[in-house]
């Protein structure tokens, strides 16, 4: 039996680490930045990790995952999905949540990854009875990723002397050409 698991366990990191080379190879061609793509697959880890705290937990679809997914999102933001989307000037029916993801800076796509390791740690220290409402706990992670939203923000007001809010409404791509300028 044992031996069967480890095999399992084997297994399951070799998907893991060809899925990760995947999105490497695929980001890299689209002319993602090695730090952003470091970012990205720390979040597909970190969220595949969520999914299966979820499942452990009851939830089953796809649907209820994202809608989990949306309220940590909506929760450390201040928006919607839609509203995101939105402001990226991506077209919300058509767009799906991997593209808004794929257009978040690494800053917003940190913060999206704090809030669901908080869900995943409030998942492992609590003993949940069945039937726990998983949106409140969803909504706890992602007040964490808003603490320290408001926190980076509020430092970079202290060292600049101006607001800027973390939520840019910026495509990955024009945030680097601010940055770095066109390529």
């Amino acid at each position: 039996m044992e031996n069967k698991l480890e095999r399992m366990i084997l297994f399951q990191e070799s998907v893991r680490q060809h899925r990760n080379e995947k999105y490497r190879k695929e980001y890299r061609e689209k002319g993602y930045t090695k730090g952003w793509i470091a970012e990205r697959i720390r979040y597909e880890n970190t969220h595949n990790q969520l999914e299966d705290a979820w499942g452990g937990h009851g939830v089953i679809s796809h649907g209820e995952s994202n809608r989990l997914t949306r309220e940590i999102l909506r929760t450390w933001s201040g928006l919607s999905e839609q509203e995101y989307m939105e402001l990226k000037g991506l077209v919300p029916r058509i767009t799906s949540m991997k593209t808004l993801f794929d257009n978040m800076t690494s800053k917003e796509l940190g913060l999206q990854i704090l809030g669901e390791e908080a869900v995943l740690a409030l998942l492992a220290e609590q003993d949940l009875p069945p039937g726990w409402d998983l949106r409140f706990i969803s909504k706890l992670g992602g007040g964490q990723a808003y603490k320290a939203r408001r926190e980076m923000e509020k430092q970079y007001t202290e060292q600049h002397g101006s607001d800027t809010s973390i939520v840019t409404p910026m495509t990955f791509f024009q945030y680097k050409r601010s940055l770095i300028g066109d390529l």
